[in-house]
């Protein structure tokens, strides 16, 4: 039973794994957690006793002079019962520390381990049970009969108790105890030095969403060089993680989000980035040499240069911030209003509103339809405009809806692209994060 329910367990922690990360380890984990983790690792070693007692009594081997007492102690039981009892020691082991690598906080860690504990005894609580006469009198009988066993030397037995017929000695059992507990403290502990390395070069990256979209509100900030406001609405845009050979820069042990996800300037104009800021304990939004607050040292700081922050939190993942009390600088430190983030990225079909296919996390829309979720239909080819400001009622050349060599629309952060078409002149070369015109 016991090996049942574990099994059941590993099978749901690993099921659903996302690809390259198929134990579902976070992206990096504090140094409390990771303090949490190495105690936890320690501790499930020192009480798994199925292991070492499995091993043992495989040293002691089986001696056919115990059927003369015991004729339902046969050899075949003898073997299931102790590989069962290794088999479950292991599993238990394997649960134990699939649970404190994926934990995110200390609380999760010391919680799943008392689970595991439990079900790693629920042997014992049968046992004791049957012993009490819950189950059967003979049941009971067999339970108190195996209770008053022992263990001893030599090559006699009495008929009164059921005794293992085995070699040993205090020395022996303690020198078997400590090899394995040596054994299996490296076992346990070398994968979780290797997940650790992996955290801190930012390998798990498929439990964070690589692609936002964000939407601030219409607060603005007047900055202190006097002359120029900082429009927030004016960032609302789509926000990725920066990687590089298939990792992303970790800042605060958490991915970077940069805006369209370039980290250059475009122009003269820097793009916004989210970062977890411990010092803060908290997401931040900034712009590159903007100063909030003033100038108040000679290099500017992401984290001290904060306008938008996240109430405390210790999640590794930006979209799973609570969108509740995120403050927000306008000269004065300030509730942000109308603010959302979610994420870009779709797990199937019904993500792109059944107008498209979920490809690799990005829905590739049908014909007809657009935007990150394919729930825009395409609008009209061509825009018309009129001037009225003049006398004569005036229409002026008007905007058509770009399209690439495959005649599929072109868009920016999922939408539409209009452009105006004064002379036929003009070649439209077109790229997501990089547009712009060819006059031949």
């Amino acid at each position: 039973f016991q090996i049942t329910v574990i099994i059941l367990i590993i099978y749901d922690l690993l099921s659903d794994a996302p690809e390259g990360n198929e134990l579902k380890i976070p992206p990096g984990a504090s140094e409390a957690v990771i303090t949490a983790q190495f105690l936890a690792l320690i501790i499930t070693v020192l009480t798994q006793d199925d292991v070492v007692t499995a091993l043992e009594m495989a040293d002691h081997g089986y001696h056919k002079g115990i059927m003369e007492s015991c004729p339902s102690a046969t050899y075949i039981k003898f073997i299931f019962a102790n590989f069962a009892r290794f088999g479950e020691g292991i599993l238990t082991i394997v649960v134990s520390f699939l649970f404190i690598v994926t934990s995110t906080s200390v609380l999760d860690i010391f919680k799943d381990f008392a689970a595991v504990a439990f079900i790693s005894n629920l042997d014992n609580l049968a046992f004791q049970l049957a012993k009490r006469g819950f189950i059967t009198k003979s049941v009971q009988k067999d339970a108190k009969k195996v209770e008053t066993a022992t263990l001893s030397e030599g090559n006699t037995t009495t008929k009164s108790q059921c005794k293992l017929l085995i070699w040993n000695t205090p020395f022996h059992r303690l020198k078997i105890r400590n090899i394995l507990f040596g054994i299996t403290s490296v076992i346990i502990c070398l994968p979780w030095v290797a997940i650790r390395a992996k955290q801190h070069l930012g390998y798990y990256k498929s439990l964070s969403c690589k692609s936002l979209t964000v939407k601030f509100g219409d607060e603005t900030l007047a900055l202190a060089d006097g002359g120029t406001t900082l429009h927030y609405a004016y960032f609302s845009n789509n926000y990725k993680i920066e990687e590089k050979n298939k990792r992303f820069k970790l800042e605060g042990d958490r991915p970077v989000y940069y805006e369209r996800g370039q980290k250059e300037w475009v122009g003269e104009r820097a793009p916004g980035k989210f970062l977890y800021c411990k010092d803060l304990q908290a997401w931040a939004f900034t712009i590159e040499d903007v100063w909030p607050r003033g100038n108040s040292s000679s290099t500017w700081k992401a984290c001290e240069n904060w306008l938008l922050r996240s109430p405390e939190t210790e999640v590794y993942a930006l979209e799973e911030v609570p969108l509740q009390g995120w403050s927000i600088w306008t000269g004065i430190t300030d509730t942000a209003q109308d603010f959302s983030l979610s994420c870009d990225e779709c797990s199937s079909d019904i993500d792109c509103s059944l107008h498209g296919q979920c490809v690799e996390s990005t829905c590739v829309c049908d014909k007809k339809w657009l935007g990150q979720r394919c729930d825009s239909k395409i609008p009209c080819n061509e825009l018309l405009y009129t001037n009225n400001r003049c006398s004569d009622y005036e229409e002026l050349p008007g905007f058509v809806l770009l399209r690439d060599e495959n005649n599929k629309t072109m868009e920016v952060y999922g939408r539409p692209v209009f452009a105006k078409l004064d002379t036929s002149s003009l070649d439209y070369n077109f790229d997501q994060d990089d547009y712009y015109l060819d006059d031949d």
